[in-house]
């Protein structure tokens, strides 16, 4: 091959063999993986074994594999077996793990014993990204993504399906009994089986024992269906799940999925993901408050601004956070009147000290009754001064108008006002907190958990969020300057 660069001899010996750390970069990733996991107190995080055992085989030391498990999620490979087989080829791992190749079922057992400390590793990236001022700790924007469970989405029903399956069950039964009936009057009628349409071509009695054994089988089926909504029922469950029974099905914008609902809290400044959370809820309606007051209380912050969309929009989840110095920017939907040419709510005048509404005409609309499932009371008018009101065709075709009042009125009018003066707050939740989802999704190769049971997948996810900040933070200031920064808060 004259005439081309040429690549020196695999049989080639040489005086002074390359040092593993001359083919490493010092701008490369890894030494940000190493430099991070040596700073960490690991046995104060709660990881097991750190301290090696009088007797016995010796073990690998807790911080080899979490190394290991930082490299392999930042560079798309999750699975266990895949790693072992990295540990054996890849130059970066073998400088990083300093040439220990672990089996997959002891990097498995890992991540298994320690999935509690995993948790905290993510939180101290996050308590030294804060101190190193790359998280401002003022404003967060929250949001959820739903994440596909280890389990066949086949196997996954909800209470009204299986209702549904056994309504349509004692259908068949009843047409089949129809059916045999029919065969009966037949033969007494004295009907030769030739006669009869519903003959099959083993004659009556084979007509006979196909439909009893398919009748069998059909009562088996529903048996076992209704016993599934009775076990359901006793432990108060909606849905089964076979495979995680810890997952959910859920509506995602694919359609039905069966995963879990991932809330993380995402800083303003540089991106950062400052709190996440995986969660078994269907939405995010009752996560706002929950999220955001762990994001608070992890920042040490005095208030914290907090933007969402309209999926966050609960009124009580609003006035809790209101309560706690978190100021929520959430869009609510307030009822509007369906007829454009009628009075809005809005124009209908509250009385706080004598608990009424009154009319743009002057009338009074006092209070009827309330509903605590929809958290609302409902004020009337007096028929009567309805009837005589020359505004009446403005407001309402019944025979007295009537307005509802949310029971945390007072909240989503803060909530309105503050909307409307930062016009802006959705279009900056927007670009805060949809990229990490993405880059997660991008990083996990297919947007699906590998275990299974929600303490195994709060795990899996804490490795993906670590490795997504210190990707982030490399992004920001360079591998070398976080290096040098690790190793002053952590001589």
């Amino acid at each position: 091959m004259s005439g081309f660069i040429e690549g020196s001899s695999r049989e080639q010996g040489t005086l002074f063999p390359e040092r593993l750390d001359d083919l490493v970069g010092p701008d490369s990733a890894v030494r940000v993986i190493d430099a991070f996991v040596c700073a960490l107190d690991l046995h104060a995080l709660g990881f097991v074994r750190t301290q090696p055992k009088a007797t016995g085989r010796p073990g690998y030391h807790p911080g080899i594999l979490l190394k290991l498990y930082l490299y392999g999620y930042l560079n798309h490979f999750r699975s266990s077996r895949v790693l072992e087989r990295e540990c054996h080829r890849n130059i970066e791992l073998l400088w990083l793990l300093d040439r220990l190749a672990p089996d997959f079922k002891t990097i498995s057992d890992f991540r298994r014993t320690n999935r509690m400390a995993i948790g905290q590793v993510c939180r101290s990236l996050v308590l030294f990204l804060r101190g190193e001022g790359l998280i401002a700790g003022q404003c967060v924007a929250i949001d959820g993504s739903k994440f596909q469970a280890d389990t066949n989405p086949q196997k996954a029903w909800t209470k009204s399906q299986l209702e549904k399956w056994i309504a349509g069950l004692d259908r068949k039964i009843s047409d089949y009994l129809a059916e045999m009936d029919a065969v009966d009057s037949a033969e007494a009628n004295g009907k030769n089986d030739a006669d009869s349409p519903s003959d099959g071509p083993g004659g009556t009695d084979g007509k006979k024992g196909d439909v009893r054994a398919t009748l069998a089988k059909l009562r088996a089926r529903k048996a076992d269906l209704t016993q599934s909504v009775l076990l359901m029922e006793q432990m108060g469950q909606t849905q089964i799940i076979l495979g995680d029974g810890d997952a959910r099905i859920m509506r995602s914008g694919k359609g039905r999925i069966v995963g879990y609902n991932l809330q993380s809290a995402v800083d303003d400044g540089h991106g950062l993901i400052v709190h996440h959370e995986v969660t078994q809820s269907i939405s995010d309606q009752n996560e706002l408050h929950r999220v955001a007051k762990d994001a608070k209380d992890l920042l040490e912050s005095a208030k914290l601004d907090v933007l969402a969309d309209a999926g966050y929009g609960d009124a009580g989840q609003v006035a809790a956070c209101d309560r706690d110095g978190i100021t929520a920017f959430v869009p609510h939907p307030r009822s509007r009147n369906t007829h454009g040419d009628f009075f809005e709510k809005a124009e209908f005048d509250w009385d706080e000290a004598k608990q009424h509404y009154v009319c743009p005409a002057g009338n009074v609309l006092t209070f009827e009754n309330a509903s605590r499932k929809r958290q609302s009371a409902n004020y009337n008018a007096n028929p009567n001064d309805c009837a005589a009101c020359g505004l009446k065709s403005r407001c309402t075709k019944a025979d007295r108008r009537r307005v509802s009042r949310h029971m945390l009125e007072e909240t989503l009018d803060q909530l309105a006002q503050r909307m409307a003066d930062t016009p802006d707050a959705m279009i900056r939740r927007r670009s805060i907190v949809e990229h990490p989802f993405g880059i997660i999704k991008h990083m996990m190769g297919t947007p699906r958990f590998l275990c299974r049971s929600l303490p195994a997948v709060k795990a899996e996810m804490a490795l993906s969020v670590t490795v997504f900040n210190l990707k982030r933070a490399i992004c920001i200031l360079g591998a070398e300057n976080i290096i040098q920064r690790l190793s002053v808060a952590h001589p």
